[in-house]
């Protein structure tokens, strides 16, 4: 029964999120939109609340900046398969190749090594 109740505040509070942030990117009107959660019966929405009026910046940046940090994301989920190849079956010379190999790639965004663009050059 009290799911039923609490259905019509969770339907507005998705509809105004929706609004606030990928309709009109109102990053201005949406922590006023998050008041409403305060009055919720819902724990776990006003858990959700709080922790987006704690990350408010973070919020707001991730809607406002056209970067993003996909980059990053890639480099570390290299790191961690070449750590897992490695505790798995290679040696520790191939470790080292190959960490030499995805440092360079890293760094400099190629995926070419500099040995293999100095042969060409």
């Amino acid at each position: 029964m009290q799911r039923q109740k609490n259905a019509p505040f969770l339907h507005r509070f998705v509809q105004e999120v929706v609004e606030y942030l990928f309709d009109h990117r109102d990053t201005a009107r949406f922590p006023n939109g998050l008041s409403h959660t305060k009055e919720s019966g819902v724990s776990e929405l006003r858990s959700f609340a709080r922790g987006l009026r704690q990350d408010q910046d973070a919020v707001t940046a991730a809607w406002v900046e056209s970067w993003s940090n996909g980059p990053v994301e890639a480099a570390v989920n290299s790191l961690k398969t070449v750590k897992k190849e490695i505790f798995r079956r290679w040696k520790l010379d191939l470790l080292r190749k190959r960490y030499l190999h995805l440092s360079i790639r890293i760094n400099t965004g190629s995926r070419r090594s500099r040995q293999q663009e100095t042969q060409q050059n």
